[in-house]
């Protein structure tokens, strides 16, 4: 799936109106009818996928080293977590990388993934690159009502 991804979604920039500020979103299914898409169009793309394969995943939304703002995936299997860039026709689509491989230069502010919109509750706090953990995430769903970590915190979601 991500070697498909990778290797069929050709990377464009965004901001059609020539403010760099200005960032669209495609759905996953128009970024596969067009072949293209930026970096936060092609990770919806490879989450969707990953997701409706039955992997645990995300698209994580933050900061890439030095480089600013980036999208990338994440996706969780037999307790471990890889990360995967979806931008990338370089990526060794053979082996994905596990997140303490690459993870300390990716720097998320939020998550998504079917389930809605996670936001780092202490996104001032030092990054340890925990994306699963409920007392570090909060939950906002779909209809709105966000989820607190209660009883739960600390919990694996």
């Amino acid at each position: 799936i991500w070697n498909s991804v990778v290797h069929s979604i050709r990377y464009v920039l965004d901001a059609a109106d020539g403010d760099a500020y200005n960032d669209a979103w495609q759905t996953p299914g128009e970024t596969q009818q067009l072949g293209s898409g930026d970096c936060e169009d092609a990770s919806l793309y490879l989450a969707d996928w990953l997701i409706a394969r039955g992997f645990d995943a995300r698209v994580a939304l933050g900061h890439y080293a030095e480089r600013g703002g980036h999208a990338w995936v994440i996706v969780r299997l037999d307790g471990l977590t890889y990360l995967l860039e979806s931008t990338n026709p370089d990526a060794d689509t053979s082996r994905p990388p596990l997140l303490d491989e690459v993870g300390s230069r990716y720097v998320p502010d939020s998550t998504i993934d079917r389930e809605g919109f996670h936001a780092r509750r202490n996104p001032s706090a030092p990054w340890d690159g925990d994306y699963w953990t409920l007392a570090k995430w909060q939950h906002v769903s779909p209809n709105g009502k966000g989820s607190v970590a209660s009883a739960e915190a600390g919990a694996e979601h």
